[in-house]
This record gives structure tokens, C-alpha cells and sequence, in this order.
């Protein structure tokens, strides 16, 4: 992932937000989960991003780190089909 990417920024700025909240409301943080809503084409980057910035959560004694991949439905229609 490139480092000045939007996607790269946001999950830098995502990480620190969790770290702040953590902090304010848990002393022993167990585990972080992501849920993803987002086009399967997305999947690689946006995974690849968490793992290189928002897995510093101890997994070990029962913490966990999780994505939650949201099933897309349907089909996109490319307005020609119509």
C-alpha cells in the first residue's frame, strides 16, 4: 500500500482513534474487529491496511483481531444491460 494513498491516511488516522479509545476505556484491550461493506475489489488493499496499521493488539490470552467481510448482493448493472 503506498504510504501517501487516501486509503493508507485514513486507516493511519483509524488506527490512532481506536488507540485513543482504547486507552480511555479499556486498560487491557482484548481485540479489535473490522467489518468491511465495501466492493470485493477492495478486499486486498483494504485488509493488506489493517494488518500493516492496526494490529498491534495483543492476540495473545483470548485477544483477537477479526474482518468481517460484508457479502455483497446482487449484481452491478453496467447501464448498457439496461
Amino acid at each position: 500500500m503506498i504510504r501517501h494513498h487516501p486509503s493508507y491516511v485514513a486507516l493511519l488516522q483509524a488506527h490512532k482513534t481506536i488507540s485513543e479509545r482504547e486507552g480511555k476505556h479499556s486498560k487491557d484491550p482484548k481485540g479489535r474487529l473490522f467489518y468491511l461493506a465495501l466492493p470485493p475489489s477492495a478486499y486486498p488493499e483494504v485488509t493488506q491496511g489493517i494488518k500493516e496499521n492496526c494490529t498491534d493488539v495483543d492476540v495473545g490470552d483470548g485477544g483477537f483481531l477479526r474482518v468481517i467481510v460484508e457479502k455483497p448482493f446482487g449484481k452491478v448493472r453496467s447501464p448498457q444491460s439496461h
